[in-house]
């Protein structure tokens, strides 16, 4: 799959507009320069706030920066400072509304933990997650009353029984499972003469998206094509699914954003270079009706992060000089 510059942009979606026949072209609004140079892993996140957080390599590990809307760092948030956890690698995070963060981190011999913080940076509480299997994780997100959803596949054992099928659940802050989720229809394993401890013979769950939607929901979507997304509740109850058909042929979803009842899947042809194939499709989270697709230039990016509920997305994109905080709106 290319590799994919951070960026953010801002769209707007009026209800009750016809649905869009050709893409709408983004214009840039507002740029801010970032406080901090560097490379961002994908994929970024935002809270209620605005506030954008987004992995940066530091040495070999990541760590988990905040920054303000206009830019300027707020937060650094790191798992070293807990011995055992120096050996980890950072796998996902969730942001919740209100700033809190979670981290899913992966030890060797297949551990797992979710580590949190408090509000100024500072590692609050970590938990081992108690599975029934050996996994790999790829996804989470943050529920409330202390519990969290997450997403990966079964590693499998030195035969390839079970290797690549998708492992979904819900884990309480204490790391017990309680709840394990079957998704119909989800997307079939590569086949495989052993076991896989990185989740490479399910690419459409590894390089899928799971993020938690403002009605309180999981949206967990699969890199597949049609698109394929599940909402599932807090309690682990799957409402529906949406197919999401690819407005370019050969392309396939690479982010994912949910808000004011709008699913944004932003879709692109894997390891073709340019932004001429990548469009943003945004569409109805109860039908999966399409309502508009948007298309954007080098000067903004490709990567979608924050699908805000004014009806905007917020990009980050790495300059030749700088990174910078771009906004956009349709023209």
């Amino acid at each position: 799959m290319k590799k994919l510059i951070c960026y953010l942009a801002v769209l707007s979606v009026v209800p009750g507009l016809s649905i869009a026949q050709t893409p709408i072209g983004l214009a840039i609004t507002e740029t801010h320069r970032l406080s901090t140079a560097g490379r961002l892993v994908l994929p970024l996140k935002c809270d209620g706030n605005g506030n954008i957080y987004g992995r940066f390599p530091s040495g070999a590990d990541l760590q988990v920066l905040e920054f303000a809307p206009d830019g300027f760092q707020k937060s650094s948030y790191s798992y070293l400072s807990d011995p055992e956890l120096k050996t980890a690698f950072l796998q996902d995070f969730a942001v919740t509304e209100n700033g809190e963060l979670y981290e899913l981190l992966k030890l060797r011999k297949n551990r797992s933990f979710v580590v949190t913080f408090s509000g100024d940076g500072r590692l609050a509480s970590r938990a081992e997650l108690l599975t029934r299997y050996a996994v790999t994780l790829s996804h989470i997100v943050a529920l409330r009353g202390d519990r969290f959803f997450v997403s990966g596949s079964h590693i499998g054992d030195e035969t390839g029984k079970d290797v690549g099928k998708p492992f979904n659940a819900i884990f309480d802050g204490s790391g017990r499972l309680v709840r394990e989720i079957s998704l119909k229809r989800d997307v079939r394993p590569k086949e495989a003469s052993g076991a896989d401890p990185n989740g490479n013979t399910n690419p459409a769950v590894k390089w899928g998206r799971a993020v938690g939607g403002d009605d309180g929901n999981v949206y967990v979507m699969r890199q597949d094509s049609p698109a394929q997304v599940y909402v599932v509740s807090q309690a682990g109850a799957v409402l529906r699914t949406l197919k999401v058909t690819a407005p370019v042929p050969r392309s396939l979803p690479i982010e994912l954003e949910v808000s004011g009842g709008r699913v944004a899947i932003e879709f692109s042809i894997p390891d073709v270079p340019g932004v001429d194939d990548t469009i943003i499709r945004v569409v109805n989270a109860q039908t999966g009706q399409k309502i508009a697709d948007y298309s954007i230039t080098p000067e903004i990016g490709e990567a979608v992060a924050c699908f805000r509920d004014d009806g905007g997305f917020t990009f980050l994109r790495k300059t030749d000089d700088w990174p910078r905080i771009i906004q956009t709106l349709g023209r």
